[in-house]
């Protein structure tokens, strides 16, 4: 919240678990991915090559779209589920 000046809560692992349990939800691309390794400013910096010309052949598939009502509809099912579920 400090260096980017938002009032939010990110919920990566929530997302890899939708895409996981709930593909449906999700339109995928097959992409060309690499992690950058000797930029002195964009070092660790995940680096998607979009280009078809470019030669690179895919690697990974990548969530381009997600249908947003129906992913919170998700997880709100799921902590629903667990909250009854839990032993406290």
């Amino acid at each position: 919240r400090q260096c980017c000046a938002c009032e939010m809560i990110t919920l990566n692992a929530v997302v890899g678990w939708l895409v996981l349990t709930e593909p449906q939800l999700f339109s995928m691309q097959e992409l060309h991915v690499s992690v950058e390794t000797q930029g002195k400013l964009t070092r660790g910096a995940l680096v998607v090559d979009r280009r078809s010309y470019a030669g690179n052949q895919p690697n990974m598939e990548v969530a381009m779209e997600v249908d947003v009502d129906a992913a919170y509809t998700s997880i709100k099912r799921a902590l629903k589920f667990a909250a009854q579920h839990s032993d406290s």
